[in-house]
């Protein structure tokens, strides 16, 4: 499920990403990737800001607390 998919990359990138690296690193067509967004924006999964003529796609404040967590391991988590 690509909403899923969304909120995989965005925990491994510290819960925030470009949404211009959706297009040039993922291979997903400007088109598709601010469709989904808007509708990950619209039901709250996702928040957008800009920074100049960039978008910022990230985690809502509750889950960007717990994605610099993920891909530690349990050792490294408990410290």
């Amino acid at each position: 499920m690509p909403a899923q998919y969304v909120r995989v990359v965005l925990t491994e990138h510290g819960g925030r990403l470009k949404q211009r690296r959706f297009v040039d690193e993922y291979g997903w067509s400007p088109s598709t990737i601010s469709e989904l967004l808007s509708s990950l924006e619209d039901d709250g999964a996702i928040e957008r800001y800009r920074i100049g003529r960039e978008k910022v796609i990230r985690l809502p404040d509750g889950e960007q607390q717990l994605a610099p967590m993920a891909g530690r391991s349990q050792n490294e988590r408990s410290r």
